[in-house]
């Protein structure tokens, strides 16, 4: 319980500076991670294509 409240005054008492700065890099993580997602969608879709092509060849 101590420690909670210790971090929730901690949080209170921050700068706003400090809490943007937080809210920016759980924002980059988030647009890597889509982008990382969508990169790998892409390329699995591509495989697939290219083994479903391979399959109906033979």
């Amino acid at each position: 319980m101590l420690w909670s409240r210790h971090i929730l005054v901690s949080f209170v008492m921050a700068p706003s500076n400090v809490i943007f700065t937080t809210t920016r890099i759980v924002d980059q993580r988030t647009e890597v991670h889509k982008t990382l997602k969508l990169l790998h969608n892409g390329l699995l879709t591509l495989f697939l294509d290219n083994y479903h092509a391979l399959y109906l060849r033979s």
